[in-house]
């Protein structure tokens, strides 16, 4: 099956429970950061990229004019409309706007799905006017020392990952853009693991394995990624980047 008619089928089956899925999807502090990091005016047009149910573009309804939506799952876009001004089903690699359409793209951890992040952002900064912002969160490792392990972990989490996301990849990717002016900053969140293997897109024996690589996880990664492990529970703190720019 192709890549793309996996994650529909993904996302597909797992749109009734998304929201509730994992902590970070609704977390008022990481849609707080997102926001925060916009600088434009009430009157803009935004456009959230790989959108899901809207979670991200929702959180803009008091900051933005008009919110426009894009996914490649129909399903998940069923309930965005609840949250968005206009949603369309599409492919982030080929965006159905014309150049200069939106003051303002935000898109929150999607760039893994590609072979090639940059060609998604390269269309989200076609579409965003000179002087727009360009704003990506992602969940990446603290830094070289857990960046393997997290490569592992997410691997064996989410059959249909297709690159693992290290901060330069999304800087980089910004600056073929030609978005400049990046700033990041770093938002940190817990995950109770448990919660986390049981979305359905783990395969079973998958989950405690997951498990057992946040146990054994080596001393050089405990020192940079904070974890909680006191009997059958265990945390994981992630690092979330907000990473904004401006399009030239």
């Amino acid at each position: 099956m192709p890549h793309e008619d996996e994650v529909q089928r993904q996302f597909a089956g797992r749109v009734g429970i998304y929201d509730r899925r994992s902590a970070w999807i609704l977390d008022p502090g990481l849609l707080a950061a997102i926001v925060g990091a916009y600088r434009g005016g009430r009157d803009a047009r935004l456009l959230d990229v790989c959108c899901g149910t809207g979670a991200v573009g929702g959180a803009f309804a008091r900051h933005v004019g008009h919110r426009v939506g894009v996914d490649l799952t129909d399903a998940m876009l069923s309930q965005a409309r609840t949250r968005m001004d206009e949603v369309h089903q599409a492919d982030a690699r080929h965006l159905p706007f014309a150049d200069a359409s939106f003051d303002v793209v935000v898109s929150r951890q999607a760039m893994h799905f590609f072979d090639d992040p940059a060609l998604p952002i390269r269309e989200m900064g076609r579409v965003l006017r000179p002087g727009g912002q360009l704003i990506l969160g992602q969940r990446v490792p603290y830094g070289e020392a857990d960046a393997a392990w997290m490569a592992e972990l997410n691997a064996l989490k989410q059959p249909n990952l297709r690159t693992f996301i290290l901060e330069r990849h999304l800087l980089d990717a910004m600056a073929s853009a030609g978005v400049g002016g990046v700033t990041v900053s770093d938002y940190f969140l817990w995950e109770d693991m448990h919660d986390w293997v049981a979305s359905p897109e783990v395969p079973g024996p998958n989950r405690g394995r997951i498990l057992e690589h946040c146990r054994s996880a080596p001393a050089s990664v405990r020192a940079v990624h904070p974890m909680e492990i006191e009997g059958d529970d265990i945390r994981c703190r992630w690092r979330w980047m907000v990473a904004v720019g401006t399009r030239s």
